[in-house]
C-alpha cells in the first residue's frame, strides 16, 4: 500500500475531531493544540503499523470477499475452509487413523 493514498477513520479519529471542534467552540483548543496534535501523529503512526498487524485478517476478508463475487455464498464459504480451525482439527484427525478409531471405539 506504500504509495498508496487511502483514509482510515476509526472511532478514535473520529472523537478526537469532535474533541477538536468543542475545544475550538469553548476557546480552549490554543491550550490544548500541543496535545492534539500529539495524539493525531500516534494515530497516524498506529494506523501505518494497522495493515501490518493486522495482513493475515485482512488477507482472509479479501479472499472471501473476491470468492463471494465470483462463485457466490458457496465461494465464499469455501474459501473460509482454508482458515477454519475446526475444519483442520477434523482432516488432522481423520488422517490420524488410531485416534479416529478410538474416538468411534473400532478395533
Amino acid at each position: 500500500m506504500k504509495g498508496k493514498s487511502y483514509e482510515v477513520q476509526s472511532l478514535i479519529d473520529q472523537e478526537l475531531n469532535e474533541l477538536t471542534e468543542e475545544a475550538k467552540q469553548e476557546k480552549f483548543y490554543t491550550d490544548l493544540k500541543p496535545q492534539i496534535d500529539q495524539i493525531k501523529t500516534k494515530l497516524a503512526d498506529s494506523h501505518k503499523n494497522e495493515l501490518i498487524l493486522h495482513k493475515d485478517q485482512i488477507k482472509q476478508l479479501l479472499e472471501k470477499d473476491i470468492a463471494s463475487r465470483y462463485y457466490f455464498e458457496k465461494g465464499s464459504v469455501e474459501a473460509g475452509f482454508k482458515y477454519d480451525a475446526e475444519i483442520k482439527a477434523a482432516v488432522t484427525l481423520l488422517h490420524n487413523t488410531t485416534e479416529y478409531k478410538s474416538i468411534l471405539k473400532i478395533q
